[in-house]
């Protein structure tokens, strides 16, 4: 912080700023049957971001699932191919889990409460 004036000093920052670019991704296992155990982690900021604007809910699966799983690794296509093979609810065990360690799913809530304040049917 710089203070202005005639008699101004000068303070540095005790904040070590190399905080904000180190890897802050979480990881966990989620079970999906009958497939089996997939690796996946939280999505960055910057991840979720490019996401904003894309109306197409199967697209929005398909980034979710391929940027959120380790192990296997999935491209987009590989999700989409997947989508055109799998039950219905197949993939949702895996977008569930990578949109609530992402907080996802609070954005929608908080988007839900700011959009409809007074609750549903007020």
């Amino acid at each position: 912080m710089t203070k202005q004036g005639a008699n101004s000093t000068k303070t540095t920052s005790t904040f070590d700023k190399s905080i904000l670019f180190q890897d802050q991704t979480e990881f966990e296992m989620v079970d999906v049957p009958p497939y089996g155990a997939f690796k996946i982690r939280s999505l960055t900021r910057a991840e979720a971001l490019s996401m904003s604007g894309e109306e197409n809910v199967a697209k929005i699966e398909q980034l979710i699932i391929s940027m959120g799983t380790v192990d296997p690794e999935l491209s987009a296509t590989d999700v989409k191919r997947w989508q055109e093979h799998a039950p219905t609810m197949a993939l949702d065990p895996l977008t569930e889990a990578i949109s609530k360690m992402s907080g996802l799913d609070e954005e929608a809530e908080k988007e839900a409460v700011h959009e409809f304040p007074e609750g549903p049917g007020d």
